[in-house]
């Protein structure tokens, strides 16, 4: 063999090993699991949950934080009957399945329960209005 082919045999061999050596991967994180509980109201735009709260904790921050985010992001309607008031859902990760038994929003207020704002008092007789 002469030189040149030498060299240039040498040459990819070691190519090809370094391409051939299989790269050390960082090990997968396991995915969140648990099972979050929600209190959920939408605001002005009917495609988009406004407020979310945990009621029932995963237990996992992270899986707790990733819920509210979830439904916070997602394009959920708001149903027809919606009176503005706190609705319950839940949500599993990792394969877990939620119960069946939602949460129970019943300790927070509702929209319909905060008290409406007065109408303004008339302007005394004589005065205009501005």
């Amino acid at each position: 063999m002469t030189k040149p082919v030498r060299a240039l045999t040498l040459a990819l061999m070691i190519a090809g090993s370094a391409v051939a050596a299989p790269a050390t991967a960082a090990p997968a994180e396991a995915p969140p699991v648990g099972v979050v509980g929600l209190c959920v109201r939408w605001g002005v735009d009917p495609l988009r949950i406004a407020d979310a709260i945990v009621i029932e904790s995963s237990g996992n921050l992270e899986v707790d934080a990733l819920a509210s985010a979830a439904v916070r992001s997602a394009a959920i309607p708001k149903p027809e009957d919606d009176t503005g008031g706190w609705r319950a859902l839940s949500m599993g990760f990792g394969g877990v399945e939620p119960p069946a038994s939602p949460p129970d929003c019943g300790s927070l207020r509702d929209a319909s329960d905060e008290p409406a704002t007065p109408a303004p008092a008339p302007a005394p007789e004589g005065l205009m209005a501005t």
